[in-house]
């Protein structure tokens, strides 16, 4: 249980590399039909959100292509990476006006809600455990995403409101929604891998899922997925 026990105190102790600060950092786009392209510049290099959105190794070998989030057909949000440079993005492919302007994250969207600041409570379901050993989903349970209490969120909001941590890097994959990655030191990064997903529902509710998967010799493919939601008490 020594490798689990890790885990669950890993979440939120370990520190991601000093290393990735000097690397290239991913300019990210969020594009509409007709209205052309916002971009951002996000706070993650290109091993980071590759890492985060699972593409595999293919956007940390493609540096310097621009990260597009856009609505599809069924009015979906997706994702992918072009090495169109962001003005013919904004103006050729959706269609902007004028030149695109570059911001820093965090992005701010016409449909993003601001939740309210109060009192918030943190609810967790019961973890839904896979190929582990006895006694994970006990301390798994035990795992706190977000405190309880009173809280005075950013302006406007920050995912990392939610969950305070230096190694924990977010990356906002449409209004509203969120998802993040715990990047850890050497090669306990090989060994656990934990993403999160919010999404705010509307200023008085936060839903979310906790994902963690470990692999070391007592338990090969341990997964772990817990459902919370994150809500603000009337008054």
């Amino acid at each position: 249980m020594n490798y689990l026990n890790k885990l669950l105190g890993l979440s939120i102790l370990m520190s991601c590399s000093a290393a990735s600060s000097a690397e290239e950092k991913v300019m990210v786009a969020y594009c509409q039909d007709g209205k052309g392209c916002e971009a951002y510049l996000s706070d993650l290099t290109y091993s980071e959100a590759d890492l985060v959105l699972n593409y595999l190794g293919n956007l940390e070998k493609a540096k310097g292509n621009i990260l597009v989030f856009t609505e599809n057909n069924q009015k979906q949000w997706i994702h992918y990476h072009s090495n169109f440079d962001l003005k013919k993005l904004h103006q050729n492919i959706f269609g902007g006006q004028g030149q695109p302007v570059i911001r820093l994250f965090p992005a701010i969207l016409s449909n993003d809600i601001q939740p309210k600041d109060g009192f918030w409570s943190i609810k967790s379901s019961n973890p839904k455990v896979t190929g582990c050993p006895n006694g994970v989903a006990e301390q798994v349970s035990k795992q706190k995403f977000a405190e309880s209490g009173q809280v005075k969120f950013s302006q406007p909001f920050k995912a990392t409101d939610m969950i305070k941590h230096q190694s924990i890097k977010w990356l906002k994959l449409a209004p509203n929604q969120y998802k993040a990655k715990i990047f850890m030191a050497g090669n306990t990064q090989a060994m656990f891998n934990s993403v999160y997903e919010i999404k705010i529902v509307n200023p008085n509710l936060i839903k979310g899922q906790a994902i963690s998967k470990i692999n070391v010799p007592t338990a090969r493919n341990c997964k772990i997925v817990m459902d919370f939601t994150y809500t603000r008490k009337a008054g």
